[in-house]
């Protein structure tokens, strides 16, 4: 029992001498007149420290301003701040750290830089300051806070609550390391140009989005990171995309400035979302992610002859709305989904797709009307049109275009160097998951894309297969009345590339040779000899065409003096037409 109570005795009294300690250090500090923090009679005797620790109690009375020239900092669990007069900078070093404790009051507080690490702040007058950094857990900001160059948010919830007002000045940024910003009751004056940049990680937007001021918008938040809307985003600046996933979270997004050309961030959206892109200039590129791609109505108004260049595919649910400028897929899938459209394309508002990207939508069976596909290339507008014919299945059909026609449709000589042809491909084929199409389609371009003296009074479709262009349609080419020409081809079931040739002798004529060889005899009635040079070496391709422009036989030579039958071609001129991947000729021939 005596052990035990000489134990007890001295356990109380270590308890004793911690709280005398703390007593003899803990003091009050109330400001006498205006001055400085550091002068004594401030305070009508001792000035405090400018670190409050401990159990210090710090008083500024209404109608006295006391002048910061260095950094306070309020750092102990009693310490209390309490602010009814003034708090003010003397130049570029007054300013106010709270890591714990209480700040307090409902005075005017006008400082260079603000932090809330911990704490309680209970203050409710007005704050004024250069900078604002938070990293407290749980603000709760009742005050009227003005920042004038930046706000941070390291971490944490920042609610603005009841009497409160978050007001950030002309050209201010707020930055989003973590956490979220939080009207709770309060209100916010966001209607100057602001900035917004989240960086370092995940997280969530609160009310920094929601000013009628918002400019720019910038996400680095590290790659796998993300940045999930809660509102709408309605800006006048640029967004810039750096790192990391901004996931719109069925929220619309409205860019009326532009997007940056730098960064590998993208965009996350489903079928619930509307984008509105609004710019003039040049843009960078918008990219999606692959497993949110999805628009519901995707708006383009970039400027007359300017491009939207996408990143990725993109599949849009509503309506894909044209109002000036247009789209480059950049060798990308754009895709109209069922039920969807397009509004608002023509010459000057279409999709440059290139060779591997295309435009798909639906095509429904036995249709009445053709489906419009506004392709083209970055100079050239080269519309399509798809009907299903009698029989056929509906289908999603996906058209591309390029300049030029290649000799082996997607690659070797590009004829449209020397012969009388629309310069131009369209890639067309239908979904790989479709069967039985056939299908009607419309092939539509601009005079100037007309080369070699081409006579598009008498036009043939030709369809790149088995190895050779083929004819597929023929005719003269309409007219439409949007200045367009236009030449149909029915009944396609097979898919590849197609062009349009001059059906006449001017579609293929005697090419300056990129070849050595010679034909003799010429004229000939039952045979001719092809003899190349000693620098032609491996296969050569060949074709027989008549004076319509149709291939009448098709060959693989390889080696030298190749003998060819001509017997059963009936007299008259043809043109024979020699192919390598990297060269051509073109040979007149007289068959007796």
């Amino acid at each position: 029992m005596e052990n035990f109570t000489l134990s007890s005795k001295r356990w109380f009294a270590a308890v004793l001498m911690l709280l005398a300690s703390h007593v003899v250090f803990a003091a009050t500090y109330t400001a006498a007149a205006s001055g400085a923090w550091n002068n004594a009679a401030t305070w009508g005797g001792t000035a405090p420290a400018y670190n409050i620790g401990s159990l210090d109690q710090v008083y500024i009375p209404s109608g006295i301003t006391v002048t910061l020239d260095n950094t306070v900092i309020v750092d102990g669990l009693l310490t209390v701040l309490n602010v009814e007069g003034g708090l003010t900078s003397a130049g570029q070093n007054g300013n106010l750290i709270i890591n714990s404790g209480t700040f307090s009051g409902g005075g005017t507080v006008s400082l260079t830089g603000v932090i809330f690490n911990g704490g309680t702040v209970s203050f409710d007058g007005t704050v004024s300051c250069t900078t604002l950094t938070s990293s407290t857990t749980n603000l709760q900001l009742a005050a009227e806070i003005t920042v004038h160059e930046m706000m941070t948010l390291s971490s944490g919830t920042f609610h603005v609550v009841s009497g409160g007002m978050f007001l950030l000045d002309e050209n201010g940024v707020i930055v989003i390391n973590s956490g979220t910003m939080v009207l709770n009751g309060g209100n916010m004056g966001l209607t100057n140009s602001y900035d917004v940049k989240y960086s370092q990680g995940s997280s969530a937007s609160g009310f920094e989005l929601d000013g009628s001021g918002l400019r720019s918008v910038t996400v680095d938040v590290g790659n796998g990171n993300t940045v999930t809307m809660n509102s709408d985003i309605d800006m006048q600046g640029t967004l810039t995309l750096t790192t990391g996933t901004l996931i719109l979270n069925g929220n619309d997004l409205t860019i009326n400035g532009g997007i940056s050309s730098s960064g590998t961030g993208r965009i996350q959206s489903t079928q619930q979302s509307d984008i509105s892109i609004v710019t003039t200039g040049s843009n960078g590129t918008l990219s999606f992610t692959n497993t949110g791609n999805a628009v519901a109505n995707f708006r383009i108004d970039v400027g007359q002859d300017n491009w939207l260049v996408l990143g990725s595919d993109v599949n849009v649910h509503g309506t894909l709305h044209f109002v000036s400028g247009g789209i480059n897929a950049d060798g990308h899938r754009v895709e109209i989904k069922s039920g969807g459209a397009i509004t608002g394309a023509g010459e000057h508002s279409y999709i440059v797709t290139g060779s591997e990207g295309a435009l798909g939508m639906q095509v429904a069976a036995s249709g009445s009307t053709f489906v419009n596909f506004p392709v083209g290339t970055s100079s050239q507008y080269m519309p399509a049109g798809v009907q299903m014919g009698g029989g056929s299945s509906s289908a999603v059909m996906w058209i591309g275009a390029a300049g030029g026609i290649m000799s082996q449709g997607t690659s070797g000589t590009d004829w449209s160097a020397d012969s009388a042809v629309v310069n131009g491909t369209w890639f067309v084929e239908p979904d790989a998951s479709a069967s039985n199409v056939n299908a009607n389609i419309r092939f539509g371009w601009k005079s100037d894309l007309e080369v070699n003296g081409f006579d598009r009074g008498s036009a043939l479709v030709k369809h790149y297969r088995s190895g050779a262009w083929q004819m597929v349609g023929g005719a003269s080419a309409a007219t439409e009345a949007d200045g367009m020409y236009m030449l149909q081809a029915d009944n396609v079931t097979s898919f590849s590339p197609f062009a349009i040739f001059e059906a006449g002798p001017a579609s293929i004529h005697e090419a300056g040779n990129t070849l050595a060889l010679d034909i003799f005899p010429n004229p000939a009635a039952e045979r001719i000899n092809v003899r190349f040079g000693a620098d032609v070496t491996g296969v050569v391709n060949m074709d027989i065409v008549d004076a319509a422009g149709r291939v009448m036989n098709n060959y693989k030579l390889t080696g030298n003096d190749q003998g060819v039958d001509i017997s059963h071609l009936p007299p008259g001129k043809y043109f024979v037409r020699f192919f390598t991947q990297e060269l051509h000729a073109v040979k007149k021939v007289v068959k007796l």
